[in-house]
This record gives structure tokens, C-alpha cells and sequence, in this order.
């Protein structure tokens, strides 16, 4: 029986956030297996019907406080460096190649050769900074954090410091030869599924009432400016309305006074809570104009989500979300530059229900080849097995 401990610093529990549903969902595929036993290390605990030990050290945290996380890490660590022994293989998962630095400092190399290390996010490159110099020069100050302790500044130091680690994974290949620049240990990648595999129900993409979604937070990162006015710009080319189900971080108060700016609250509804599965496959297309890729999961669980039911996409065209969009096989290209020429792509599409369809297939055959739930884990398991085979040996 191996021992396989998951843990995660920043954490919701309420599985609304990429990382952590990412996390509990391979928690519970494993509890699921014979061979293993699991444990999870997170702030807050989460509600399951499987059998996994948890440890958690608060009931309720701010998941938007950077010094929360970086508190909750150096406390993970410590955790770590007392019960390690408890545990033959550990799977920490944090959000950025920064926090590798601090785990890097905090774990002795005993703990750190039992660590398959996780990372979902990126670093901000110099080509993204060039394409989005406006954007970023005009919001400096939210993110000079990232400029002094999570770009190509400062890549090349946190590069060397997977090199301590038993394994280091991380989720699409973009990523995977961005950090090959720095290092040339070995990265793994393991594409992130996050529905098993299913059967859909015929998808009617009639251009008669046509429904468009948007799940995600409010901040401006996520672009959700453009998503409004591309909005404005179809509703005088085809009957649509918009699903906008906010999952928090703030910026709500903005979003609505710009919703009744461009005079179309009349085709928007709100939704706290909602089934994602059943929300996408009700929906033509979701649209997801982030202005940077910095700060989100590089495979964003969402695009996952609507690929994996057939839904087509609408997104900014970053060489991140290269492998997802499959030269448009999948989805469509927004461009922030270019609002009106984004809407007008879009309305071809949706007007177009052969179109749609061809898209919609190639999605779901693209999800059975590589976005299944099952292979993640499956994935997962079989790397986190070959590092405690490789200690085994040692």
C-alpha cells in the first residue's frame, strides 16, 4: 500500500477554484484504488464521500490574500518536515514557479526527494509583456509583485530550484519548454481532465435564442471589460443573452456599472451558483477574453470543461492555450485590439450550426484522446509511482 499525500497552500474548498478541484478530484480518484491510501494537507477542509485523512489548520481563509498563501505555504512546509515519514510519496501543488523558491529554502532534501512538485501557473515572459505593455504599464502597481518575484526576471532562479525536487510537473507543454530554458532536468507533463469520460445528449445549436456564458472571476485580468462590449457588439448581429456566473475576487461593482454603460442588462443573468456540466452543455459558447495568462491555471479547468462537452470557446489568442484551441479546431480567437472583428468572428460562428457542430465534435473527440478525468489521474498516478519506485531504489 503506497502512502500518496496531496498538498495544496491556497485552497477553496468549495472546488469553484481551479487548483483545488484539480486537487480534490485526484484526492478522490485515488482514495478510489486499492493500492493506495491518501492524505491531503490543505488550509481548510472539504467535504467528501471517500475515504481520505485529512489535515487542515483553519476553518475558513481569504483565498485572495497573497500573504495568507505564502503564510499557509511556509506552514505546509513545516508540516511537511515533521511527518514526512507518514507519508511515501508527496504531491505539493502550488500556483507558481515564486513559491517553488520558498519550498525550495523551507524543505530539507530528505522531505524534497519525496516531492513531486506541481506547477499550474506561469511566469510572465518577456513577449507577453511586449504584447501587453499598455495593459500592464496602465495596472503597475497590482502587478509589481509579479514583475520583481514572478517573471523573466526572475525565471532563471526559480528554474534552478526544481532541480532539488524529486519530480517536477506541470500541465501543458507551453510551459513545459519555458521552464527547459533554465533547466534541463526532466519536467513532466500531465494535461489536467476534469470530467471522467461521458456520453453527451445531441447538442442543438439553433441561432434561435442563442445562450453564451462566461464562468470565472470579476477582475480585470480576466478581461471582463471585453467580454461585456464584444456582448454589445452581437447582440446587433444575432438574439443572444449571457449567462455571467461570477465565482468572486471582486470587481462586481465595476461589471455593473459598465453592464448599464453599454445598456444590456436586459440580456444578462447573474448566477452565484451553478452545475457546470449542465450549464455548459445548455450553452452555444463560453467566452473567455483574459488579458494575461499570468495568474491563471495555463490549462484553465473551464476551457477543459467546455471542451469536454462539446461546447466551443471564444479566446484571447495566447501561445498558452495554443494546445487547447488546436488552430481554432476548438474554438475561436479574441482579439482586445480588435473588439469589433472579435464579435464579428464569433457571430459567423454562431449563425453558422454546421460550423458549430464541426467544432463541437472536434472537441469532444479531443477530449476523449486527452481531457478525460481518468487519464489525469491515471497520469498522476503512474509519475508519482515511478518517483517512489526511483526512492525505493535509493
Amino acid at each position: 500500500m503506497v502512502r500518496i499525500c496531496l498538498a495544496l497552500p491556497r485552497f477553496r474548498n468549495d472546488r469553484k477554484e481551479a487548483i483545488s478541484k484539480n486537487v480534490i478530484n485526484l484526492a478522490e480518484q485515488f482514495a478510489q484504488d486499492d493500492d493506495i491510501t491518501v492524505s491531503t494537507l490543505t488550509p481548510t477542509p472539504f467535504n467528501t464521500q471517500y475515504p481520505i485523512k485529512q489535515t487542515h489548520f483553519a476553518i475558513e481563509q481569504d483565498y485572495a490574500s497573497l500573504r495568507t498563501a505564502i503564510t499557509n505555504l511556509i506552514y505546509i512546509c513545516q508540516l511537511l518536515r515533521k511527518r514526512h515519514n507518514e507519508f511515501d510519496v508527496i504531491s505539493l501543488h502550488i500556483a507558481s514557479p515564486a513559491e517553488a523558491l520558498i519550498a525550495n529554502i523551507l524543505l530539507p532534501k530528505a522531505v524534497k526527494q519525496k516531492i513531486a512538485l506541481s506547477v499550474w501557473q506561469s511566469h510572465l515572459t518577456l513577449t507577453e509583456l511586449k504584447r501587453n505593455f499598455i495593459y500592464f504599464g496602465k495596472n503597475l502597481t497590482k502587478y509589481l509583485h509579479i514583475f520583481v518575484a514572478n517573471s523573466f526576471l526572475s525565471a532563471p532562479i526559480y528554474a534552478l530550484c526544481l532541480n532539488g525536487f524529486q519530480q517536477v510537473v506541470v500541465h501543458c507543454e507551453h510551459q513545459q519548454q519555458l521552464l527547459k530554458r533554465y533547466s534541463n532536468r526532466k519536467i513532466f507533463v500531465i494535461q489536467n481532465g476534469v470530467f471522467p469520460d461521458h456520453a453527451i445528449a445531441e447538442r442543438n445549436f439553433s441561432t434561435n435564442n442563442i445562450q453564451l456564458i462566461y464562468i470565472g472571476h470579476t477582475k480585470a485580468s480576466k478581461g471582463v471589460d471585453s467580454l461585456l462590449r464584444i456582448v454589445a457588439l452581437l447582440r446587433k448581429k444575432c438574439q443572444i443573452r449571457l449567462i455571467f456566473a461570477a465565482s468572486g475576487f471582486g470587481g462586481m461593482a465595476e461589471t455593473k456599472v459598465l453592464i448599464n454603460e453599454l445598456g444590456i442588462s436586459d440580456i444578462i443573468e447573474f448566477k452565484a451558483e451553478i452545475n457546470v456540466f449542465d450549464e455548459l452543455c445548455k450553452a452555444h459558447m463560453l467566452i473567455v477574453p483574459l488579458r494575461t495568462c499570468v495568474g491563471t491555471t495555463l490549462c484553465p479547468n473551464v476551457l477543459v470543461e467546455a471542451t469536454s462537452v462539446g461546447t466551443p470557446f471564444a479566446v484571447t489568442d495566447f501561445s498558452e492555450l495554443s494546445e487547447l484551441l488546436q488552430n481554432q479546431k476548438n474554438g475561436i480567437v479574441i482579439d482586445h485590439f480588435s473588439l469589433e472583428e472579435s464579435a464579428q468572428r464569433i457571430a459567423n460562428v454562431l449563425l453558422d450550426e454546421s460550423r458549430m457542430e464541426e467544432i463541437s465534435n472536434h472537441q469532444l473527440d479531443y477530449f476523449r484522446k486527452h481531457l478525460t478525468l481518468d487519464a489525469f489521474s491515471k497520469n498522476y498516478k503512474n509519475m508519482l509511482m515511478e518517483g517512489y519506485q526511483n526512492n525505493e531504489k535509493c
